[in-house]
Order: C-alpha cells, then structure tokens, then sequence
C-alpha cells in the first residue's frame, strides 16, 4: 500500500497555513494537522485545484492514494449527510482509499463504522454520510440516489462507460449546488492508451472545469528525498525500459507508435449511441470461430454514421449469431432490430460480410447460413488492397468543419473495435491490442500494410463502409445493397 505519511517532525509551513485557511481550506488544513500530514509539493495544486473533474497520472508509489484521502477530508463538510461512491474496475482496486478513508475518519473522531470487506464496503460517519464503494465489473450498479462526489481509482483500467456514467450521476447534484458533485480519478497509466492519457493530454493546461495532474513517483520526497536523482529513482531508469519508466514513474503518457488511426480520440468518436427503430440497419460482418468474429451494427443518421451495437465474440458458430439476432433473449431484446428492421414496409438490413480474396480468411458458410436461415443475403466483395479500406475509414473519423462532427461515432459498448482504435483494452485477453502499422524494435514503422492482427472489428467497419459508399477515389463507385423483407 502506498503511504506518505509524514514524520512528526514536518509541519505545514505558517505562511501557506495562513494562505490556505484566507482561501477557505481551513477543514483541509485541520484534517491535515490532526493526522500528521504535511502534502508534497506537487500535491497541494490537485489538493486546492478548484475543477470541478481532476485527472491525476501518478507514478508508482507517488501517493495517489494518501492524494485522494487528503482531498475528501479536505473538502468533507462535516455535519452534512453525504454520499460518496469509491469505484474502480472492480472492487479489490478500492481497497487502499477505502481503508485510508476509514483510517482518516478514525483519527479525526468522525467514523461510526466501516464494513470489512470492499465487495461491496460502505463506510459510515457520524454525521451521517455514507461512502459506498462500486465495481466497474456492474455498470448498472452505478445508478440510484446522486452522490456528492465520486472517486474513480485505477481510472486507467476503466471503461470509458464508467466515467460517462459518473458524470451523469454528478450532473443533478451539480444543479443543485455549484460546490458539489466533484469527480476526480487517479491512476498509473496502462500503455497509453485508452481514454485515460487521451484526457490526460487535453486538460493539461486546463479545458473547462476540467484539470489533470503529473504525479512523478519522485515527488514523493518521504519516500525518495533526493527527488529525481534520487538513487531508487536512478536505478529503476536503468532497469526499466524507457516507455515503463516515462508510464509508471513519471506519470507521463508515451505516445503510441504505429497506430494506423492516430486521429481516433473517445472524446470525439464515442458517444451514447442510441437505436433508431425507424431507420435502416447495416449490419457489418467479420467471421470468426477461434479467433473473434465482429458484427457491427449501425445506422446512418442526419449524414453521420452511428454504430450503435456490437457482438465481438470467440468461440461461437454463425448459427449462435444468428440466434442471438434474432431470438428473443437479452441482446435482442435490448436491440429489436430483427423485429423492427424486417417485414414488408419496415427500414430493412443492409448486410456486409468481410472478403479479402485469397490474401484475407473467408468462411462463405457464413452467407449461406444467414440466407438459409433468416433470408437475409450478405453481400461481399474483393476489395483492391486494405490501405484503401482504411482510407475509407480515415474519411469518416474526419471532423466536419461546418457542422463540428465526425463522420462516424461509437456506442462505448462497443468493446472489439473500440480497442481495435486503442481506445479501450481488447476484451478477452484484457490487453492493450491496437490495429497498428509493422514496427521494428526501435519503433521504425515498416512494409507497405499494417500488421493483419488485432483488426476485426476494423475488418467488418472497412468492408461495410466500403461496400456502402464506395472507396474515397470513387465516391460514386457504389455496392447493390439487399434490404430483407
């Protein structure tokens, strides 16, 4: 567990005391003083940071931890109820905040109880507020009564889903009082990638009331008192390869190399996406078995195309697909699409299967499953080379310039190509896999095609937008599309 707990021997310098307290921090600087903690330098902006969102990037053993204490019980109006939710990817990367907390509430006589256990764990104080912790692992958890502010910790291993849904739970407290509904996340970075170091970059200066933070491991001057030289420091430069040390103690983002969609940003491109049961559906297939196969299914609304669903699954034969589809069980329940796009007079299903001629995988069974069993006729094509399917994709991640949009935009629940774009971690093997160019080992891009691995959702987006709407040299180039009735 991280700790910068202070010797006895360290105090809050007069001068800042006095400062701090003009500023209305005097229930920070009495937390502080009753637990013997004295903040690093580099602490104080996060802890007195008046944004109402904080990102910090905090390297091993920076504080992050003993960071976010500091911060609730600097900024707890004591005497007032309140909820405060602690979440994270799943509830055992609670457990150092939750038990700094409680320790912290102990010291300075304000804790009733705390649960033993973080699986769900509640913390009650006095006064009656309630700190609740939540797991990313169950987003719908993440609902009910608005809290008054909510930590994301380990924010890096998040979904993007999780902090939109922190948000929105922020938003009504906020409209209730201005001083409420604070959000702040930390977390040591996974790979830069992600959603996480993309903001992390955006907010470095300040955007709105949103601020990030460096947290370097060697601010943590209890721990490492000779800093950046300090010899710990030094000897985890020389081990460590330089994109960890820059990552995991520096708290920097590396830039990623080799992307092929270095422009993709979740800011921009993923969204709450919604289901239109009145317009038409494309339903973009990659095939697969052992591998993953990707379905993606999206709709085209005032000229911006919207995926709003996805099926990324292993293992699983066309016929489980087709069942799913088109059953009545909890994915087409929550996308009617079969029941609303299908029969005489309805929207219809534009369907698009992946082929690559002899250079790309094809399992024609595929089609004929879907054409035996349901009617409906997936259309395939050889394609002149993958550069120019990708070509087609840049075109659509582009921003409008009149209208301010993308051309295309993700739901957050569209985990497969989401983390084809680097945007979130690949879910079966929960490892950073992006659709990147060959590199070498000094990260020289090579060779005229990306690698063909880590792109299945890429695959069966290509070859739908491509079979749409034609290739970016041949815009009027156009596929016959087959709608089932």
């Amino acid at each position: 567990m991280t700790t910068t707990e202070a010797p006895s021997k360290r105090e809050i310098d007069p001068a800042l005391k006095t400062t701090l307290v003009n500023r209305g921090y005097r229930t920070m600087v009495a937390s502080l003083e009753m637990r013997g903690r004295v903040p690093t330098m580099l602490q104080w902006p996060i802890l007195t940071s008046l944004a109402s969102t904080i990102l910090v990037c905090g390297g091993v053993r920076a504080g992050k931890s003993v960071v976010v204490t500091d911060y609730e019980l600097g900024h707890k109006r004591f005497g007032k109820p309140e909820l405060i939710w602690l979440g994270a990817a799943n509830y055992e990367l609670t457990k150092p905040e939750f038990d700094y907390i409680a320790a912290g509430m102990a010291k300075i006589g304000q804790l009733k109880k705390a649960s033993k256990r973080v699986d769900p764990g509640y913390i009650e104080l006095k006064d009656g507020t309630i700190y609740e912790t939540k797991s990313g692992a169950d987003p719908r958890t993440w609902a009910g009564k608005a809290p008054n502010r909510v930590y994301l910790l380990e924010a890096a291993q998040t979904d993007l889903d999780i902090y939109y849904r922190s948000h929105e739970r922020l938003v009504e407290m906020r409209a209730l009082d201005p001083t409420d509904g604070q959000l702040l996340m930390a977390g040591t970075l996974e790979g830069s990638l992600g959603w996480y170091p993309r903001f992390f970059e955006m907010w470095r200066n300040g955007l709105g009331d949103s601020k990030s933070f460096s947290l370097p491991t060697w601010s943590n001057d209890y721990l490492f008192p000779g800093g950046r030289q300090d010899p710990e420091i030094l000897r985890m430069e020389q081990a460590m390869p330089e994109d960890r040390f820059r990552e995991h103690v520096a708290g920097e983002p590396v830039a990623p190399s080799g992307l092929v969609f270095p422009e993709f940003r979740p800011d921009i491109h993923i969204r709450s996406v919604q289901y239109e049961p009145d317009m038409p559906v494309y339903m973009w297939v990659d095939p697969g078995y052992g591998g993953a196969c990707d379905y993606l299914f999206a709709q085209r609304i005032n000229g911006q195309v919207r995926v709003f669903a996805e099926l990324y699954e292993r293992g699983k034969t066309v016929e489980d697909i087709v069942q799913i589809v088109t059953g009545s069980g909890q994915w087409s329940h929550r996308y009617p699409i079969w029941k609303h796009a299908t029969g005489r007079g309805r929207p219809g299903i534009f369907a698009t299967e992946d082929l690559y001629g002899d250079q790309h995988h094809h399992n024609s069974s595929v089609a004929e499953v879907w054409m035996g069993q349901t009617g409906l006729d997936l259309k395939s094509f050889k394609v002149r080379s993958i550069n120019d399917v990708d070509a087609r994709i840049h075109s659509f991640l582009k921003i409008d310039p009149l209208t301010g949009e993308p051309g295309i935009v993700f739901d957050q629940s569209c985990k497969g190509i989401l983390s084809n774009f680097g945007a979130c971690l690949e879910p079966f093997s929960n490892l950073a896999k992006p659709y990147r160019w060959k590199t070498g080992r000094d990260g020289e891009i090579y060779g005229n095609t990306p690698d063909q691995v880590d792109c299945d959702g890429i695959r069966a987006l290509g070859y739908g937008l491509v079979g749409e709407w034609g290739y970016v040299q041949d815009l009027t180039s156009r596929v016959a599309k087959i709608v089932y009735h």
